[in-house]
């Protein structure tokens, strides 16, 4: 399925701020979360379509539970957790309402937590996707997997090809 394009109708974002979408119970590896945040959880496509367009955008067409061009959000808190190792968005509480429409830009995000397996924990890895945007915006569509190839590699990695300015990426 593919993300809206950009200038359609406005997504409406929906807000839980109780029994939202997290896990509500502690784990080792679990994100924890905190009531001034609100959270999105995600994969790598969705990840790939920010770092593409440079907004948190709808999938096309009817999604689970019969929902259109709609972004889900829940309210962070000491009960709700993240661990099922898929990527995480987060922003503050106040930058999105229950029923606001419009997306959310990558600069109105305050982290994007990756899991790393490595490290069996949660990484923000907001400035390397905020790089990379920055980096590719003009130079071509970076498709999932190498999204989740960047995010597999080190930082001081991707750093590099950044300065050598690499689009050997691209190709991959």
């Amino acid at each position: 399925m593919e993300y809206s394009k950009f200038n359609e109708t406005k997504p409406k974002n929906r807000v839980f701020y109780s029994d939202g979408l997290g896990i509500g119970k502690n784990n080792p590896i679990s994100l924890h979360t905190d009531s001034s945040h609100i959270y999105r959880v995600t994969g790598f496509s969705q990840i790939a379509d920010i770092i593409n367009c440079g907004y948190v955008r709808p999938k096309e067409g009817v999604i689970k539970g019969g929902h259109k061009n709609e972004v889900f959000w829940s309210l962070g808190g000491e009960k709700t957790f993240y661990y099922d190792k898929r990527p995480v968005l987060e922003t503050i509480v106040n930058k999105v309402k229950d029923g606001q429409l419009g997306s959310l830009s990558l600069e109105d995000l305050t982290a994007i937590w990756i899991f790393d397996n490595k490290e069996n924990k949660y990484i923000d890895k907001m400035e390397l996707i905020s790089q990379i945007r920055e980096t590719y915006k003009n130079v071509g569509t970076i498709s999932k997997e190498q999204i989740e190839q960047f995010l597999s590699n080190s930082k001081l990695d991707y750093s590099a090809q950044i300065e050598n300015n690499s689009d050997d990426v691209l190709k991959r």
